[in-house]
């Protein structure tokens, strides 16, 4: 479902648009289209042509291949300020499908206003290599994933991420705020969540993490 809409409210948390000066942010937000997605609905479809740039406005989505035999492998899990389709500047077609896992709103810059708009602004490539950049170091979590069968390690080493990107250091205890819902996490780990559950109380009761709702705060960092 596709409606018209240029809100500069909704692409606020995005790194391309925010971290640049009012009048780029206008720009960007002057050639953008809204389109609004149900829980389920499919964004984008692996080998569908790339037409452009997709910044997530509100919501949650989830970025997944599949393989020939119908096995979906889950890549990451987005959220509002996410970008995806940068790849559209040098492929035709997407690699992965998007799909929303809720009520999802995207704002969509088309390619030929993506090219435009790095010409006319080429301080924003930085932006946009490190929206990539991103990308790699989430397919690294999910190659580590792949190749760790425990869930504890999995569930660790995604904390190690996370206390690395965000942690807030307070004496010996760093707090990380988790961006996700934890079904969300265990879809992005390929774990149950109930799997998910034990591999944090299991980090619990050794001492390493105490756990307070969203927050995690990583008591024993050595142990992680």
């Amino acid at each position: 479902m596709t409606a018209s809409g240029r809100p500069k409210s909704g692409i606020a948390h995005c790194p391309i648009c925010s971290s640049h000066e009012e009048s780029v942010t206008e720009y960007i937000a002057s050639k953008l289209t809204l389109r609004r997605f149900t829980r389920g609905e499919v964004v984008c479809t692996q080998e569908e042509p790339c037409h452009g740039l997709y910044i997530i406005g509100k919501g949650t989505a989830k970025v997944f291949r599949l393989t020939a035999e119908g096995k979906e492998t889950v890549l990451a899990v987005l959220s509002s300020g996410d970008t995806f389709g940068e790849a559209s500047l040098h492929q035709k077609r997407h690699s992965e499908s998007i799909a929303a896992m809720s009520d999802l709103e995207v704002f969509f810059l088309r390619q030929c206003d993506l090219e435009q708009t790095l010409k006319q602004h080429p301080t924003l490539y930085p932006s946009v290599i490190n929206a990539m950049v991103r990308w790699v170091d989430r397919l690294n979590l999910v190659i580590d994933n792949i190749s760790t069968s425990s869930a504890r390690e999995r569930v660790a080493k995604y904390l190690r991420t996370l206390s690395a990107e965000t942690a807030s250091p307070r004496g010996d205890v760093n707090t990380i705020e988790l961006p996700f819902k934890k079904h969300e996490i265990a879809l992005m780990l390929g774990l149950r969540p109930e799997t998910l559950s034990r591999a944090f109380n299991d980090l619990e009761q050794d001492g390493t993490i105490r756990l307070d709702h969203k927050k995690i705060h990583i008591l024993n960092a050595s142990s992680l």
